[in-house]
């Protein structure tokens, strides 16, 4: 994951996966060493209840015992760890968390100790801010609730906005303390950075 390299951020990363590409799951299901199983990428930005960020969901098989290995592309580059299964009768599906938080969260024990969560304090519908909370980043920078994020620029890198999970991803894998430019189309219709 480059977790040492200094000169890599993980926000410069790009994803190295996209819905029906093919991937690998590998693990130890049930004490069956070192097994592989093959199947597609079904959802990029997946958010299952029990899961507290947005996940890669799978119909690789990932059982009991899968849990802490590596989901990998056709290229053989990981693209997730691999760590839920919901199931019943009828089937079961996966889910890995990507390299990007994984990655995040291995620089965040380096540099803090813990892990630290970038927080702007706002909740979004389809990219459109609906609340803002008093006092916070966001509240400071202007924004307003109906404003409809375009885009987000983090320490220079511009991320386009298509979707709510565009942004929740974006600012889960950046650093706690990076500068945030947003680009917001308001209520009355004009584009504006803030920052």
């Amino acid at each position: 994951f480059k977790a040492n390299n200094p000169n890599i951020h993980y926000f410069d990363l790009q994803t190295n996966y996209a819905v029906g590409e093919g991937v690998y799951s590998i693990g130890h299901p049930w004490g069956f060493f070192y097994s592989v199983a093959k199947g597609i990428i079904s959802n990029v930005d997946r958010k299952p209840d029990v899961s507290p960020r947005y996940v890669i969901q799978t119909d690789a098989q990932i059982l009991q015992g899968n849990s802490g290995g590596p989901l990998i592309n056709e290229k053989g580059e990981v693209v997730g760890v691999n760590v839920l299964i919901v199931s019943n009768a009828g089937g079961s599906l996966g889910f890995a968390i990507p390299t990007q938080i994984v990655q995040k969260v291995l620089n965040d024990f380096e540099k803090y100790g813990e892990v630290r969560w970038a927080s702007i304090g706002i909740s979004l519908e389809k990219s459109i801010i609906k609340n803002i909370a008093p006092d916070s980043p966001a509240s400071l920078a202007g924004l307003r609730s109906g404003d409809r994020v375009i885009s987000l620029t983090i320490n220079g890198v511009e991320k386009p906005i298509v979707r709510t999970s565009d942004i929740t991803n974006t600012l889960a894998i950046s650093d706690y303390d990076s500068n945030v430019k947003f680009r917001i189309v308001d209520i009355e219709g004009e584009q504006i950075d803030l920052n």
